[in-house]
């Protein structure tokens, strides 16, 4: 039975195993956690407890500025504190090392210390060359177990985290002695004096106490530049653009520190210490996500790139270390608008996830296109199923050019059935098809005519739009095509759009009968034309509707054909 490992590894140096054997050779004899290795060499004297004698003279000669202050990032107020690194992961304290940063700075040779005074700078010189800065907790007096060195991670000989690292993190031996929680056991000594939350918390390698993502990075750097810090807390953190990330959104789910994926692959211990990158690409995006460790940057990653064909994104593939240096601004992922984008007022068709200039972090990032409702038409602007028509803004006012007689025309009036989008626009397929929302507005209308002739076209009619202003001509449905012989004045060939509802009534499309030259036309009125068209209109004058078979009501008339009876 034994307290340290057997210095058996074949992945350190010669110098390690060698240091290593020589302190633990004699616990593998043992039988117990009995054997006491003195804590000094014999004839000196014993090496000094760190909270009874080190931290009342850092106290007394630091704790100015660092301990009631942090200055330079630095802190005293306990041995954790004192052994932290640096933001670059250089060790201050280096165990055995007379010429460590910590060192320097009590004699006065690190500007802008001052020296402290010989016999107390000598106290924390011995601490730190001769008895390897350990904390060396209680009675100075209790036997010690382990190497001078095992306590202190600047020992890169002697530190019992390198040992583990090196053993596969196999903490057989450390359980002999500590117990199986490795909280005491019969060495009495708990593991989680020094590590917190326990030695196989997240942050006893990596992150903190409050964050399982570095920094600190497994080399001990907290500085955004290193590959193992980075961006991780930009990402944890919820920003002006996105909410707060878990680690599985970039890295395989971790439950227990030895799961596969984490510290092994395959089952075997991954020595090499890098993270395996889990990225995922927009649904949709036809792309492989990527992780490039030499460039330290992602490409086609569906938080950077949610659409690779945006020519307009100014940095969809950002560089991790490069951090607060405008890599995940408003504009790198997606162009503002988009390539595919004519119209940039965002909150027309997504102000779910976007308004008021700023994004809804519940939903933006969310690897879902939000829209303003569920249908595909209805999510921008009202469509077939729509109650009442809006226009992008909302608006339901035909006095509105954007609303105009929309709502005439999709829902059954007095004069006919509803009536589709395609009889005056091009239908797109889905909502990135060419020419709908990569089209500047005012939508097109009468652009093409449609494959089934289209209503607007009947009879060799030419339709046309004026945008400027407002005004439909030669429509088949006002008076064109089929109609143009009808020689009437007084018809409203050229309707304004938003004009008033008086526009359009019998005998505003054609005469009662048409004037066309046709005998049977001649001198008659309107409760004549049932005698040919009984099938649109009675005998009262009056259309004639019916239901049909999906159970709307609609009507002959209107249809594009001169139908009789």
């Amino acid at each position: 039975m034994r307290c340290a490992r057997p210095a058996t590894r074949t992945d350190v140096g010669a110098r390690r195993s060698r240091a290593l054997l020589a302190a633990t050779s004699a616990l593998a004899l043992a039988s117990s956690c009995g054997l006491v290795r003195e804590g000094s060499e014999p004839g000196l004297p014993e090496c000094p407890s760190y909270e009874a004698t080190v931290a009342p003279v850092l106290e007394n000669q630091c704790g100015a500025c660092h301990v009631k202050q942090a200055k330079g990032g630095y802190s005293v107020a306990s041995w954790l504190d004192v052994m932290q690194r640096s933001a670059a992961g250089s060790f201050r304290v280096v165990s055995g090392d007379p010429s460590s940063a910590f060192l320097l700075a009590v004699r006065g040779e690190s500007a802008p210390h001052v020296a402290l005074d010989p016999s107390r700078a000598a106290l924390l010189s011995d601490w730190v060359v001769r008895c390897g800065a350990e904390p060396r907790l209680g009675d100075p007096s209790e036997p010690k177990f382990h190497a001078s060195g095992w306590a202190s991670p600047s020992d890169a000989v002697q530190f019992h985290g390198l040992t583990l690292r090196d053993a596969g993190f196999d903490t057989a031996d450390c359980r002999t002695c500590h117990g199986d929680d490795l909280r005491g056991g019969k060495s009495k000594t708990d593991c989680n004096v020094c590590h917190l939350k326990g030695p196989f918390d997240c942050g006893t390698c990596h992150g903190s106490a409050s964050s399982a993502a570095p920094p600190k990075a497994l080399d001990g750097s907290s500085l955004t530049t290193a590959l193992g810090v980075g961006a991780h807390q930009k990402h944890l953190v919820a920003s002006a653009t996105h909410k707060a990330f878990d680690c599985v959104s970039c890295h395989p789910p971790v439950k227990n520190f030895d799961d596969d994926d984490h510290l092994y692959r395959g089952g075997v211990f991954d020595a090499s210490r890098v993270a395996k990158v889990v990225l995922t690409a927009a649904p949709d995006a036809g792309v492989s996500p990527s992780w490039d460790r030499a460039t330290a940057t992602c490409t086609n990653v569906g938080c950077h790139t949610p659409n690779p064909n945006d020519t307009a994104a100014k940095h969809p593939s950002p560089t991790w270390t490069k951090v607060d240096q405008d890599e995940a601004k408003c504009g790198n992922c997606h162009g503002l608008p988009p390539s595919t984008h004519a119209d940039d007022r965002c909150e027309l068709c997504h102000d779910p996830g976007y308004a008021d200039g700023g994004v809804n972090l519940a939903l933006h990032l969310n690897g879902v296109v939000d829209l303003r409702g569920n249908a595909q038409c209805d999510a921008c602007h009202a469509g077939p199923q729509s109650p009442q028509f809006r226009d992008l803004h909302g608006n339901t006012d035909p006095k509105v050019r954007t609303v105009g007689a929309h709502q005439a025309h999709l829902f059954a009036s007095k004069y006919r059935g509803p009536m589709g989008c395609e009889a005056c626009h091009l239908v797109p397929a889905t909502v990135t098809s060419p020419g709908h929302i990569d089209s500047p507005p005012p939508a097109d209308v009468f652009v093409s005519k449609p494959a089934d002739g289209g209503l607007a076209w009947v009879g060799g009619a030419q339709p046309a739009y004026a945008s400027a202003t407002a005004t439909c001509t030669n429509v088949a449905c006002h008076g064109a095509g089929l109609l143009a012989q009808d020689s009437a004045s007084w018809l409203t060939r050229a309707p304004v759009w938003n004009g008033p509802s008086s526009q359009v009534s019998c005998g505003t499309c054609h005469s009662l009968p048409p004037i066309d030259a046709r005998p049977e036309h001649d001198g008659g009125t309107v409760l004549g034309c049932t005698a040919c068209h009984g099938r649109s209109i009675d005998a009262a004058g009056r259309l004639v509707f019916h239901t049909d078979d999906a159970g709307v009501r609609t009507t002959e008339h209107l249809d594009g054909l001169v139908t009789g009876n």
